[in-house]
């Protein structure tokens, strides 16, 4: 089975995972902020450093993602022209996601949302703001993804109702527990 994962970089769980499923899995890795040095095929596009001292500051992140996706999108129209399959996509909610379906409409896509980011009364109304515009470059994550994960109840409870119904809850992100809920996902599909 070949394994797509698409992150800003080569960290966090995303290359926990990646390094513990190529064992059993052949994984490919796209990074959009640079390259990865082992034995797992990765392919690289490096964004360019923006200047955000015009952007307020609650749309950098937003602005950010987005730059993300779109060079991520390059990256994967470069895979498909090259005939690439992949079983599943698994991505961070980072932007890189942002276009996936565009691309490969049939391929499942798995997204890990960080925490999903709520203003609390104390909060000033730049930071609101800023907070808003954080959730904001989760939406097309959510709305896209067959299957969302998120590592407790808290978390899931903070994602919209409307999308809770594709969110699982793992608490314990291992090869093992990604690997059953691929399969869940994958049985779910083929009904």
């Amino acid at each position: 089975m070949k394994l797509l994962f698409l992150n800003r970089d080569y960290s966090g769980i995303l290359k926990t995972l990646a390094e513990e499923l190529s064992k059993d899995y052949e994984i490919s890795f796209v990074s959009t902020t640079k390259e990865i040095s082992n034995n797992i095929t990765n392919r690289c596009y490096r964004v360019s450093e923006k200047d955000f001292s015009d952007t307020p500051d609650y749309l950098k992140i937003y602005e950010e993602a987005i730059i993300h996706g779109q060079k991520t999108a390059i990256i994967l129209e470069n895979l498909k022209k090259e005939k690439y399959i992949s079983d599943f996509i698994i991505a961070n909610s980072c932007g890189c996601a942002m276009y996936v379906k565009e691309i490969f409409k049939n391929i499942p896509l798995i997204c890990f949302f960080d925490d999903f980011y709520n203003a609390d009364t104390k909060t000033s109304e730049n930071e609101r703001l800023q907070i808003t515009y954080n959730k904001a470059y989760f939406m097309p994550d959510l709305a896209q993804c067959d299957l969302g994960i998120v590592t407790s109840n808290e978390q899931k409870e903070k994602i919209p109702e409307c999308f809770r119904d594709k969110i699982t809850v793992i608490n314990n992100l291992t090869a093992q527990s990604i690997t059953k809920e691929m399969d869940k996902l994958k049985e779910r599909i083929n009904k």
